[in-house]
C-alpha cells in the first residue's frame, strides 16, 4: 500500500488542529493499491471462535446478531441485505496494522481498533453517532457517507442497533476505493453501500471520565478494610459531623497523589483484547534472536522528574531514565516488525526486558 496522507508534520498538525474533534476531511486517492480482504476471507473470519464479529440484517427493523456464525449461517445471511463487522483486524494483518500505525501520531492509548465493515448493494445500518473519532478508508467498492452536524440525539428503539429517530444530512460524500473519510466525534453519520462495499474504520475513543472514576472507586471499595462511624447522640435527626465525616471519607480517596496517577495510567493502556499472562520466572534475554511487539499493545507514561511511570497494558512499572530511553524505541514499533534488543550489561535494562517478554509485550519473531 501506497499510503499519501497525514504524511509529514505540517499535514498531521493542520489536521489536529483544524478537524481532531472539530470537523470532517474527506481524502481523494489518499492510498494506492489498497489492501482488501476478500469475500472468502471475510467468511472464515466470521466463523472464528476468537474473533469479534456481528452482522446487522435490514428488514423493516435493523436486526443485529453476533458471531461466531457457521457456515450454513453465512449461507442464509447472503440472501439477505447484510452488513458484516469485524473487529480488530490489525491484530491479524500485517498490512492493517501498518495502516492502523500511520496513525501513531496520535496518542496509542486512545486507539481502539481497524475494524471492517462488509455490506451488500444498497445496504445500510442505519444514521447513528459514535462518542470517538473515526477514520473511514475505502477498501472496495463505493458507499455514500451523509453527515449532520446538528442534529436530534433521540433514538428509534425499534431497532437492534442504534439508529436516529430523525436524521436530516447537510453533508453527501463518496468515498471510492482509496479514499479517506475522517469524521469527528460527536458527528451524526450514515454509510450506504452503493454496491458491494469494504471498508475499513480506525477509531479512537476519547477518555471515558465516569469509567475511570467508577473503576477508581470499585478498587477501593472493593478492600478489605472496612470502615464504621461510631454514632453517640440523641433523636433522629442526622448531626451534620456525619456528612462532614463521610464528605472527609470520599476526599481522602484522591489525596494518594501517586495511587491516582498509577490508575489512572493503568486505566488508560488497558487492551482491548484481555489475555492472561504466564507468571512462570521468563528465561534470559538472548540479544541474538529476533524479536516483534505484541500489536496488542497500549502503552504511556509519565516523567515525575525523579523517575518514569511507564504503563503498559493495563500494568504500571517504576523506572530510570535509562532504562525508559532504553525500551521506548522498541515500544514505539510497529507489530509484525522483527528486531533484535541492543545487547547491554545494564542489569536494571535487562531485567525489565524479561518481564516484557514473560508478559508477551515481546514475543520471538518467527520470520
Amino acid at each position: 500500500m501506497d499510503i499519501n496522507f497525514l504524511n509529514n508534520n505540517t499535514e498531521r498538525t493542520e489536521f489536529l488542529s483544524n478537524h481532531w474533534n472539530q470537523k470532517h476531511l474527506h481524502i481523494k486517492n489518499a492510498i494506492k493499491n489498497i489492501f482488501a480482504l476478500d469475500q472468502e476471507t471475510i467468511h472464515e473470519l466470521l466463523m472464528h471462535d476468537d474473533i469479534e464479529s456481528r452482522v446487522v440484517i435490514e428488514r423493516e427493523f435493523r436486526e443485529m446478531q453476533h458471531g461466531p456464525f457457521e457456515s450454513e449461517e453465512i449461507n442464509q445471511l447472503e440472501k439477505e441485505k447484510y452488513t458484516y463487522i469485524i473487529h480488530n483486524l490489525n491484530l491479524l494483518f500485517e498490512p492493517l496494522n501498518k495502516l492502523a500505525q500511520h496513525f501513531s501520531f496520535i496518542p496509542n492509548w486512545l486507539f481502539d481498533d481497524l475494524m471492517c465493515t462488509y455490506s451488500a448493494k444498497e445496504t445500510s445500518i442505519g444514521a447513528h453517532f459514535d462518542p470517538y473519532n473515526v477514520v473511514i478508508i475505502q477498501a472496495h467498492g463505493k458507499r455514500k457517507w451523509e453527515l449532520q452536524y446538528n442534529f436530534n440525539e433521540e433514538l428509534d428503539f425499534d431497532h437492534d442497533v442504534k439508529v436516529l429517530k430523525d436524521f436530516q444530512p447537510d453533508i453527501e460524500i463518496i468515498l471510492e476505493p482509496g479514499d479517506v473519510l475522517f469524521i469527528p466525534r460527536g458527528c451524526a453519520h450514515r454509510g450506504s453501500s452503493l454496491e458491494a462495499s469494504l471498508s475499513y474504520s480506525v477509531g479512537f475513543k476519547a477518555i471515558q471520565i465516569d469509567k475511570i472514576v467508577k473503576n477508581y472507586l470499585a478498587e477501593y471499595l472493593s478492600a478489605d478494610d472496612e470502615k464504621y462511624l461510631d454514632i453517640n447522640k440523641t433523636g433522629n435527626d442526622i448531626d451534620k459531623s456525619i456528612i462532614k465525616s463521610v464528605k472527609k471519607e470520599i476526599l481522602s480517596l484522591v489525596e494518594d497523589d501517586e495511587a491516582l496517577t498509577s490508575f489512572i495510567l493503568s486505566q488508560l493502556s488497558e487492551p482491548k483484547n484481555y489475555y492472561e499472562f504466564d507468571n512462570e520466572e521468563a528465561s534470559d534475554i538472548d540479544f541474538n534472536l529476533s524479536y516483534e511487539k505484541n500489536p496488542d499493545c497500549k502503552w504511556t507514561w509519565l516523567d515525575s522528574n525523579k523517575s518514569i511511570q511507564l504503563a503498559i497494558n493495563g500494568h504500571t512499572y517504576q523506572i530510570d531514565s535509562n532504562t525508559f530511553n532504553y525500551i521506548r524505541p522498541y515500544l514505539e514499533m510497529n507489530g509484525f516488525e522483527s528486531f533484535e534488543f541492543k545487547a547491554t550489561e545494564e542489569k536494571l535494562i535487562k531485567e525489565f526486558i524479561k518481564i516484557l517478554i514473560h508478559q508477551e509485550i515481546f514475543v520471538i519473531s518467527e520470520s
